[in-house]
């Protein structure tokens, strides 16, 4: 009987939490709740855990199940939430529908400390179902009768509580530990500057034990700022790892360095073609080690053609893909933004790592990846490729945000706001209402969607003299209420203040002995729910050799 219940819980659990976020911004509970359940109207979606066909009336569990977190000493705050929805509900829908034991569910576990995402967890909410099932079997009253504390067993309800109160606890630190989809993996980097680097963290975010294998007193070249080894640029790609130093073309050090290896599940490098084999780092010495070992070499034209042995950086890659090109304002040209093409090489290492990682636990065959910043910035310009191979296209800097309808947009007080709006006319609309511009679409340059691709200039014309006219945070209200494809063209600083960021707990941090706090912000992927919200900071170079040396040591007595 209390399985059925389980999909309303979780949705009622999203609906409160919503409606606490409201609050906290600075709404009434009435208010929020309010407008939370009118927008479930307007999207003709049924309020979760309200009405019953057998009640007409509340349902008497609901009662025992909110008295249960009282003595709990739960939060009442999610209690009075539920309240508040089934109090706006008549005056929204029209019918008087009824708090059930579905919402009341999520109203006790909340207010009890579980994490949203435990919610929408089966386990957690059928084992809450067999609490509450538990209590009635013990008060001798069947399942679906009113369970009245003249019924009760002496003590239910306290051991109960403490039942609850237990559940929680472990509940919040199943939900809140980081899931390490790749504990167990061991990962030898011998990255510099960015690619490998790049590639190894993606695995390190996963829970990959990686080793960063560094140049003894220098390490990865990237480390070097203002007199110092610990430079923002290297701290970017190297969280999560440890650093041990070693100078492979010496004989010692390379015993540990095979030493490390025979354990590995992966090595990275990204060095040139023919410099691993000079470091004794080379595959074939690596898998005479280890013949299991994913090898992957990250190269900047691959390991052999006419520019095998070209140097390639960021910019080099770019141009070469045809990417760069796509980027540079023919009015004022230079290059522009980040790394992309470092940063994807990486992205592509870890991707085929990964592959190759599956493939072996079904065969228990080791792989080389092969990946070149000039193959992985062609893949990623696909569409560019794409467009030319069908249609002989050739595409320019503002070929795709002409046919997407994109823009961006300064506001009076110099700060501005980006438009994506797409294929839908109803986003047109909307944005006439939003600048209380209703003709705007009766001018015949553009009436139709192709009207406005071919009159994109005019049409940034015309929008440019309206938001320059008020503030951003003007234009943000409208064309939020008008179901606008918008957003606030942000820097670094702003992103992090933002309201979903700090929902999305985006900047996390740590303590280094040395270092001290550490801030970063964390891996986009989440399982089951569970934010990965740990981190290590970038290790000082040579910083875990002596505890790598004595893991080394113990796996060898």
């Amino acid at each position: 009987m209390w399985l059925g219940h389980l999909g309303a819980s979780q949705n009622a659990g999203v609906l409160f939490d919503d409606i606490a976020r409201q609050v906290d911004e600075g709404k009434s509970v009435k208010q929020a709740a309010f407008d939370a359940v009118t927008a479930m109207r307007h999207e003709r979606k049924p309020i979760p855990g309200y009405g019953h066909p057998l009640h007409k009336a509340r349902d008497p569990r609901v009662e025992a199940l909110f008295r249960v977190a009282r003595e709990a000493g739960a939060d009442l705050r999610f209690v009075e939430i539920a309240d508040a929805v089934e109090a706006v509900i008549p005056e929204i829908i029209g019918k008087d529908l009824k708090l059930n034991v579905s919402a009341a569910i999520p109203a006790v576990l909340l207010g009890a400390g579980f994490p949203l995402n435990a919610l929408r967890g089966i386990p957690i909410l059928a084992r809450t179902a067999s609490l509450i099932a538990h209590m009635l079997e013990e008060s001798e009253q069947p399942c679906g009768f009113a369970l009245l504390p003249s019924h009760t067993a002496p003590g239910i309800h306290r051991r109960l509580s403490a039942r609850l109160q237990a559940l929680s606890q472990r509940q919040r630190l199943e939900a809140t530990t980081m899931i390490k989809v790749l504990e167990g993996i061991t990962v030898i980097e011998q990255g510099t500057f960015i690619t490998g680097p790049a590639a190894g963290m993606m695995l390190a975010d996963l829970g990959a034990n990686v080793i960063k294998v560094e140049l003894p007193g220098k390490g990865d070249p990237f480390r070097a700022f203002k007199g110092g080894l610990y430079s923002p640029h290297y701290q970017t790609y190297n969280r999560n790892k440890r650093s041990i130093a070693l100078n492979t073309k010496e004989a010692n050090d390379r015993a540990i360095f095979h030493d490390l290896i025979s354990d590995a599940d992966v090595y990275i490098q990204n060095f040139r073609p023919g410099t691993a084999e000079r470091l004794g780092a080379g595959e074939e010495e690596l898998r005479a080690v280890n013949p299991q070992l994913i090898y992957c070499a990250i190269s900047g034209f691959g390991n052999d053609g006419p520019y095998a042995n070209r140097p390639s950086y960021d910019t080099v890659a770019q141009a070469a893909s045809g990417f760069l090109k796509l980027l540079i304002n023919p009015e004022n040209p230079r290059v522009v933004g980040p790394a992309m093409a470092d940063a994807l090489s990486g992205f592509y290492a870890a991707y085929g790592i990964l592959g190759a990682l599956y493939e072996r636990s079904h065969t228990g065959k080791g792989r080389r990846v092969d990946v070149s910043m000039m193959e992985a910035m062609c893949h990623f310009n696909l569409d560019a490729f794409t467009h030319y191979l069908s249609e002989g296209e050739i595409m320019g800097p503002y070929s795709r945000p002409q046919v997407s309808q994109s823009y961006v947009m300064e506001c009076a007080d110099g700060h501005w706001v980006a438009l994506h709006m797409s294929s839908p006319e109803k986003f047109w609309q909307g944005l006439a209402n939003a600048i209380d511009y209703p003709e705007l679409l009766q001018d015949a340059r553009f009436s139709t969607r192709e009207g406005r691709i071919d009159n994109q200039e005019a049409m940034i014309g015309v929008l440019r003299k309206v938001f320059v006219r008020e503030p951003r945070t003007h234009w943000l209200a409208r064309l939020e209420a008008e179901d606008v494809p918008h957003a606030p063209m942000y820097d670094a600083s702003e992103v992090l203040e933002d309201p979903q960021a700090k929902h999305l707990q985006l900047r996390i941090s740590t303590q280094h002995p040395q270092v001290g706090k550490w801030e970063t912000v964390r891996s986009p992927v989440s399982f089951d729910g569970v934010k990965p919200l740990e981190v290590s900071a970038p290790p000082i170079l040579n910083e875990h050799h002596d505890e790598i040396i004595e893991e080394l040591k113990q796996r060898q007595r």
